[in-house]
């Protein structure tokens, strides 16, 4: 009962500690990726994985977190040379219906030059 009040309080006294997580997931946003030559992409997001995708093709797929306005990718399978235990970490924005990626760090260089310069499109939920 202790952790449950515990829980509770903490989110109510840090309501945006979970907000920011549940502004990306279940999203999509489309962006021109460098893989290697310019090409619209899109990212989709889900619960605790994203899909690189192009003409509804899966490219990559990786794991993501988000602490904060901080967002943290660790491949597990697709098409760039990224070793799997490589992180990436990148400071993200949600700003009229745009999403801005800004490298932060990131081992991988084919990942961090694929990520767009300008800022990626929210996609509408298809139902």
């Amino acid at each position: 009962m202790k952790t449950l009040m515990t829980a509770i309080l903490f989110l109510l006294i840090f309501p945006g500690a979970n907000t920011l997580s549940a502004q990306i997931q279940n999203t999509s946003w489309k962006g021109v990726f460098n893989i290697p030559s310019p090409a619209d992409c899109v990212f989709e997001f889900k619960t605790d994985t994203v899909f690189l995708t192009l003409n509804g093709e899966i490219l990559e797929t990786s794991k993501f977190k988000i602490n904060e306005d901080t967002l943290t990718l660790q491949k597990f399978s697709g098409i760039s040379p990224c070793y799997l235990d490589v992180i990436g970490i990148y400071q993200f924005k949600i700003k009229d219906q745009k999403l801005i990626l800004t490298i932060i760090d990131d081992a991988c260089y084919t990942r961090s030059m694929s990520v767009p310069q300008e800022p990626m499109t929210a996609m509408k939920k298809e139902n």
